[in-house]
């Protein structure tokens, strides 16, 4: 009886060892993979195309379009420094007394450097939610410089080199260790432009981590 006892306990510590150490495992993956995301001193590429949004209706436009290149390097807390190049196409819509529509094309060549903060995330690093600040610097072109029109109007806003800063947030969720999705808002104020101050705008991209 004693030998059968003993023989059960025996075998009971035997049986729970191997989920112990499961358990352990299961535990110790999210500080591994939590480990292997926004690693300091890590660089990163980022590729993402969006709109910009107007102050019209609807405030997004057919034909408006945006793309941006950035690369990145990650500090200790996270953080990271962004430095990039932005392109934008807005088409402006003008109407004449005749109700002849024009639309008018407004292209910007931006160059961005800043800096992001994480305000927000899960503890294993999958999903971060970024706010940030950056300078930016770059020309504006009005209607490719053409600024007399068919119907004899002339347009008023002139090309221009413009200056600045921008507040972005972002949206940021680790696909593997080294892709992530990204979706921003940014918000550009343009010095210098004869249009608009303020510019929104809305992108979406992947970023690789390397």
């Amino acid at each position: 009886m004693t030998m059968t006892i003993n023989n059960q306990i025996r075998y009971g510590r035997l049986t729970s060892l191997p989920v112990a150490l499961l358990c352990l495992l299961l535990l110790a993956l999210p500080s591994v993979s939590k480990a292997q995301r926004a690693i300091p001193h890590q660089d990163g590429l980022i590729l993402s195309g969006g709109v910009p949004l107007t102050n019209e209706t609807p405030f997004v436009q057919w034909g408006n379009w945006s793309a941006r290149i950035d690369y990145t390097h990650y500090f200790f807390h996270a953080d990271y420094l962004v430095v990039g190049m932005e392109y934008s196409h807005d088409k402006r819509s003008y109407s004449d007394a005749l109700t002849n529509s024009y639309s008018i094309p407004v292209e910007d060549y931006l160059f961005k450097a800043g800096y992001m903060y994480p305000i927000l995330s899960d503890y294993t690093h999958t999903f971060l939610l970024y706010a940030g600040l950056s300078a930016l610097c770059g020309y504006e072109d009005v209607n490719r410089r053409q600024y007399d029109l068919s119907n004899g109007a002339t347009i008023r806003s002139r090309s221009h080199f413009v200056y600045g800063g921008s507040a972005h947030l972002s949206a940021e969720i680790f696909l593997t260790d080294n892709w992530l999705l990204t979706i921003r808002g940014d918000g550009n104020f343009l010095v210098g432009s004869q249009l608009n101050l303020f510019r929104p705008l809305a992108t979406m991209g992947f970023r690789f981590n390397f």
